[in-house]
């Protein structure tokens, strides 16, 4: 559980910069 939730704030995170730019 803490690997996958780690991948989703790496994901999450990269969505992010998408929205922004």
């Amino acid at each position: 559980i803490k690997k996958t939730k780690k991948k989703n704030k790496k994901k999450e995170k990269k969505k992010k910069i998408k929205k922004n730019t």
